[in-house]
């Protein structure tokens, strides 16, 4: 639409003849990209009064707070406001890694649940006890679920984000409620005291607040609303909950993160990250590995801190056992922390207390970080692993660590990934059959009335938790199929 020849000159008078109020309802129905578009190739709406009350209108539908003036280093409105929806629009996933569970949401917004609330060693000593992480009901505690089923408490109610931790899990709903069940040592569900539900709880403590997002760390979770803010409650060892101490919390407490809007949060095993809508990390909590990317300090920090110009703009965090991930807007991937397995993906098996970026990643849609290894998904649909290798997690077929992410072949001839998860010693991918090419071990053939999908697992869990597994341990080394998921 450039107005640079007669023809689409005209075409521009004509359209800016329509009332700003019209061109603009027009415009806010157009994808962002397109409105990007018109804003870089037509001069005349080049940072026009239209585009930005486009971007105004789609922010307010979206309940998100505009800026009252522009950032010192803005150089129009368009821009930041183009920057924040993108920032605020990072898909959450629909499914979550554990321990030896894992969550999966499908296309409809149910919730479904698959693995073991107890496991036992060779000896029968159980040596795993999450009661109620399921949530199937106190009848069900310590059962297992050996392939997905629906969560009979969400009946009924649209799931739209989930998050597991190593014993207790989180879900938002699309009307901005909480719901978290499992173990509630150290307040970590949020419901003012430390029991275990074995259903999913509506988080009372927030029910004025639109909850768009849930992240469960170990022992720890955090919860961001529509406009930007996070609260945080559970354990507060080395300062993971950022709110200043370490005293637990048994209802969520809102953080102060500098002032700023948040558009996406991550909890790890002892600490936190926060992603700005302007692209900025955040960073709090145990620091003794470089975790939080702030280089020499390693000390714990109480509160969030700013990592600044160490990183770029970035789009994406996600926080693992010991080590950080971030994505930038570039796609590529930047990691820090622990790294003896691997899983900062840097071609060694050193850590780095600074984000440093993977080698050889170009084109990442999504990061994932686990107990011990990373995920990275590409724009294609490929998934790339790093890390710790010898419980499966890697998905390569191989007890071998990788210091260099490598792609999980067997997912890539049959399935364009469009999420993963990791958790420990766990890993989830779900995504859409390639061309109706469905080659992985023990998959049922397509058929025209079929999702178009797959739900995959691999890893320690996976071979707890997997269909049809009689074909021997050595088989969770390598995804394998477990439910059909509509893409």
């Amino acid at each position: 639409m450039a107005d640079t020849g007669e023809g689409n000159g005209e075409f521009v008078r004509h359209l800016m003849d329509v009332p700003l109020d019209l061109l603009s309802r027009i415009f806010a129905q157009l994808e962002l990209r397109d409105i990007s578009r018109l804003d870089c190739v037509c001069h005349t709406l080049r940072c026009s009064a239209a585009i930005v009350d486009a971007l105004r209108t789609r922010a307010a539908r979206a309940g998100r707070s505009v800026p009252a003036e522009l950032r010192e280093g803005e150089l129009s409105w368009t821009q930041l406001l183009v920057w924040e929806e993108r920032a605020a629009s990072i898909t959450r996933s629909p499914i979550a890694a554990g321990v030896y569970h894992w969550l999966m949401v499908d296309h409809k917004g149910a919730l479904h649940v698959c693995g073991a609330e107890e496991e036992e060693d060779c000896a029968g000593t159980i040596h795993f006890s999450a009661p109620g992480v399921l949530g199937l009901g106190r009848a069900r505690a310590g059962g297992r679920e050996r392939e997905p089923i629906p969560v009979p408490a969400l009946t009924g109610v649209r799931i739209v984000s989930v998050s597991a931790g190593a014993g207790h899990n989180l879900a938002c709903c699309a009307d901005g409620a909480a719901f978290a069940f499992g173990s509630g040592a150290d307040g970590r569900l949020g419901l003012g005291d430390r029991h275990t539900r074995f259903e999913p709880t509506r988080v009372d403590a927030l029910v004025n607040q639109t909850v768009v997002l849930v992240a469960a760390g170990a022992c720890h979770s955090l919860f961001l609303n529509a406009s930007g803010a996070v609260y945080a409650c559970g354990a507060g060892w080395w300062g993971r909950l950022g709110l200043g101490d370490e005293r637990a919390r048994l209802v969520p407490e809102r953080l102060d993160i500098g002032g700023e809007h948040v558009a996406a949060i991550a909890a790890g095993a002892d600490h936190s990250l926060a992603l700005s809508r302007s692209g900025d990390v955040w960073a709090w909590g145990h620091a003794l590995y470089g975790q939080l990317g702030l280089g020499a300090e390693r000390n714990p920090q109480l509160v969030p801190r700013g990592l600044g110009a160490r990183v770029p703009r970035m789009r994406a965090v996600s926080a693992g056992g010991a080590h950080s991930l971030l994505l930038a807007h570039d796609g590529g991937v930047f990691a820090c922390g622990a790294g003896r397995f691997g899983q900062l993906g840097l071609g060694h098996w050193e850590g780095s207390t600074t984000p440093a970026p993977m080698c050889g990643v170009a084109g990442a849609s999504s990061v994932c970080a686990g107990a011990d290894h990373s995920l990275v998904v590409l724009h294609d649909g490929t998934v790339l692993a790093a890390g710790r290798g010898a419980i499966g997690a890697l998905g390569l077929g191989s007890k071998g660590n990788q210091c260099t992410p490598t792609p999980v072949s067997s997912l890539r001839v049959a399935v364009r990934v469009a999420h993963a998860a990791a958790g420990v010693g766990l890993s989830l991918a779900i995504g859409g059959f390639r061309d109706g090419i469905f080659d992985v071990p023990t998959a049922e053939p397509r058929s025209d009335s079929a999702p178009t999908g797959g739900a995959f697992v691999w890893g320690v869990g996976g071979e707890q938790q997997a269909l049809a597994m009689q074909q021997g341990l050595a088989e969770h080394f390598s995804p394998t199929f477990v439910a059909r998921y509509a893409c």
